[in-house]
């Protein structure tokens, strides 16, 4: 089983598609040697080298070539978790305060009745509440 993460083959799908390990740690925000050392860690984990260095620039080996459907697949399906994982997060709020009279306020946002404050929340993705009030 290997075991690596997400960043090391978005960096390697970026240092193929700009054939140059500078321009894609320039492109990326990373340093030349970090980037490079990113890729060697990469390919110690997968046991095969995915690059072949020149002074022309970088290509994906044969195998390298091979994976990359594969790795295209990962990145895929890593985007669509983090566009889900945003979704969610976006309806996660803070409560700034719930007062006595079931007063809601969340960025300005204010919400004066259980109804209201109800309806503010289904629109938000949640599906069902309940509201007990206890004397």
């Amino acid at each position: 089983m290997i075991y690596t993460d997400i960043k090391k083959l978005e960096m390697l799908k970026a240092v193929a598609s700009f054939g140059s390990i500078s321009k894609a740690a320039e492109r990326m925000g990373y340093s030349q040697p970090g980037l490079t050392g990113m890729l060697n860690r990469l390919e110690d984990e997968i046991g095969f080298p995915l690059l072949d260095r020149g002074s022309g620039g970088v290509v994906l080996t044969a195998r390298g070539r091979e994976l990359m459907p594969a790795i295209d697949s990962v990145l895929e399906a890593y985007s669509g978790f983090e566009t889900a994982a945003d979704v969610q997060q976006k309806y996660r709020f803070d409560l700034k305060y719930i007062d006595y009279i079931g007063r809601y306020r969340d960025n300005g946002t204010a919400v004066t009745s259980q109804n209201g404050f109800t309806t503010f929340l289904k629109d938000r993705g949640f599906v069902s509440l309940t509201f007990k009030t206890t004397f």
